[in-house]
C-alpha cells in the first residue's frame, strides 16, 4: 500500500512511521508499509523492536538497501509514498516517487513548498502537520478508493531542472542565514 525509501534514522521520521501504522491498522488491518533502506545497527534494532512491540510485524516489509531497477519497480508498484522526515535539504526520494507518478504524503517542511510547488498544486504531494496521523490516514483511505492519475514528464526530472531547483534552494538558505 505505501512505501518509504531512505536511511533508517530518527531525523527521517522512521519511528513516526511505526506510530502512523499503529493508527492505520485500526482502520485498515491489512495495510502494508514497505521500507527501503538501512541504517546503523542501534537505530535499526530500535525501529524493528518498536514494530514488534506494537504487533505490526505483519504490516511491515523491510527490503533493506535496494537500488536500480528493483527500487524503481517497488516505487512504481506502491500505492503511496510516505515521508515523515523532520528535516530535508531537497527530498530526492520524494522526487523519485513523483517521477513514478505516485501520490506522496509527507510532513509539511518549508523546502517541499519551495521545490515541489507544482505537485502540491496538482494534489500529487499532500503535506500534513507533524504527527497528524488521523488526517493522513483519512486522506490515504479516500484516495485509495478514488482514481489517481498524474502525468509527469521526463523533462521535469532532467539534471538541468533538478540543478536549478537545488541552486534556488541553496540561495534561499544562504539568504535566510544572513
Amino acid at each position: 500500500n505505501a512505501l518509504y525509501c531512505g536511511r533508517l534514522h530518527p531525523a527521517k521520521g522512521i519511528m513516526d512511521l511505526v506510530d502512523f501504522m499503529s493508527f492505520m491498522v485500526k482502520e485498515k488491518p491489512d495495510f502494508k508499509m514497505g521500507i527501503l533502506g538501512d541504517g546503523d545497527a542501534e537505530t535499526k534494532n530500535k525501529f524493528l523492536s518498536k514494530i514488534q512491540e506494537l504487533g505490526l510485524q505483519d504490516n511491515f516489509v523491510h527490503f533493506g538497501f535496494i537500488e536500480g531497477k528493483k527500487k524503481g519497480d517497488l516505487l512504481r508498484n506502491c500505492g503511496f509514498y510516505l515521508s515523515l522526515s523532520y528535516d530535508e535539504s531537497f527530498g530526492h526520494a520524494i522526487l523519485e516517487a513523483l517521477a513514478c507518478n505516485k501520490p506522496v504524503v509527507a510532513y509539511d517542511l518549508p523546502v517541499y513548498r519551495e521545490v515541489f510547488g507544482k505537485y502540491i498544486v496538482n494534489g500529487q504531494l499532500k503535506l500534513f502537520k507533524k504527527k497528524d496521523y488521523n488526517s493522513m490516514i483519512n486522506f490515504i483511505l479516500k484516495k485509495e478508493n478514488g482514481r489517481l492519475k498524474f502525468n509527469n514528464q521526463l523533462k521535469d526530472y532532467s539534471w538541468e531542472t533538478i540543478c536549478r531547483k537545488e541552486l534556488k534552494n541553496f540561495y534561499y538558505e544562504v539568504k535566510t542565514c544572513l
